[in-house]
């Protein structure tokens, strides 16, 4: 069986305070929001409708798609700072085409509120998934730049099963990592694999193969009080703001989660770990499915390398 994952995604970012004559320009201290309904894959096109968000932050509004039903998307500024969007439930997903459009049964999967932040001259990418039978298609929320990247790979699922941003032991630049499950039924090999944090990346430069359910562990030093299996540089995982952690092989995106520092578990020295029972890149969605991890490691807590208990 093939999986199909469409992802549309979308930035949100700063507008410029030009001196000039002409429509007005966002202040600088705002920031221009802007929630994609629609995504064109190949020859297919998927439609979001009746979709009300509700957003909560500095500043609180409710937008709907029928205020302009054929509009591409919804517009709003907003001041600067840390929001929350809601999709509400009366949403539905239609698979247009040139003479009738279809709707689809779809099941929104990824975390809903989603958060996101609005910083003056700086730009953050989210997004809403939807599993639609074998695919997986998610509309953005954002401004400026709209680009689709389509994934089709059989027999290979490889997510992100616990984190340490923040060592007490060690500093971040030689005590931070990550860990990696292969929880498809085939062997992956992550050489030339990309990790990308919001707009900074990394290429697994060696072969670094998966069995099927193994874990491997990349860190960013070579010695953060355990024998990692892949060596990093040039990559941090934020201690307090909210980040985007992706996978992408060959071009294509395996796994992506949204992290809040500040909801999600975990603290100084306490890795966050995703439970043993919620292994795919759909349940590592959810803040829900991961806890703060309570094994001794060096003087830190954590299972670099080992598997994760149940979050209970």
């Amino acid at each position: 069986m093939h999986s199909h994952r469409l992802v549309l995604l979308a930035v949100v970012g700063a507008g410029v305070v030009l001196a000039c004559s002409g429509p007005p320009h966002p202040r600088p201290d705002t920031g221009q929001l802007e929630l994609a309904l629609r995504t064109n894959v190949g020859e297919l096109s998927y439609e979001l409708r009746d979709a009300t968000f509700d957003i909560t932050g500095p500043m609180n509004v409710a937008r709907s798609s029928q205020e302009a039903p054929d509009a591409p998307v919804i517009e709003q500024e907003l001041p600067t700072g840390q929001y929350l969007a809601e999709l509400q439930p009366e949403w539905r997903l239609y698979l247009v085409g040139s003479e009738q459009s279809t709707e689809v049964a779809a099941t929104l999967v990824t975390e809903n509120p989603v958060p996101f932040s609005i910083l003056a001259g700086e730009t953050t990418e989210v997004s809403y998934g939807f599993e639609i039978n074998a695919a997986r298609a998610a509309l953005g929320t954002g401004v400026l730049q709209i680009g689709i990247d389509v994934t089709q790979r059989q027999g290979e699922s490889v997510v992100f099963t616990e984190l340490m941003s923040n060592p007490a032991e060690l500093a971040d630049s030689s005590g931070e990592w990550f860990e990696l499950q292969n929880s498809g039924p085939t062997a992956v090999d992550l050489n030339g694999c990309v990790v990308e944090r919001d707009t900074t990346q990394i290429a697994v430069s060696e072969s670094l193969e998966l069995a099927p359910g193994q874990v491997v562990t990349l860190a960013n030093g070579d010695a953060p009080g355990f024998a990692p299996d892949y060596e990093y540089s040039g990559l941090t995982l934020p201690n307090s703001s909210v980040f985007v952690l992706s996978l992408h092989c060959d071009g294509e995106l395996l796994d992506t989660i949204t992290v809040d520092p500040g909801t999600w578990p975990g603290g100084v020295g306490v890795s966050t770990s995703l439970s043993a029972t919620a292994t795919s890149a759909m349940a590592n969605d959810h803040p829900a499915s991961w806890c703060a991890a309570t094994d001794p490691y060096n003087t830190d807590l954590g299972t670099p390398g080992s598997p994760n208990p149940e979050c209970g």
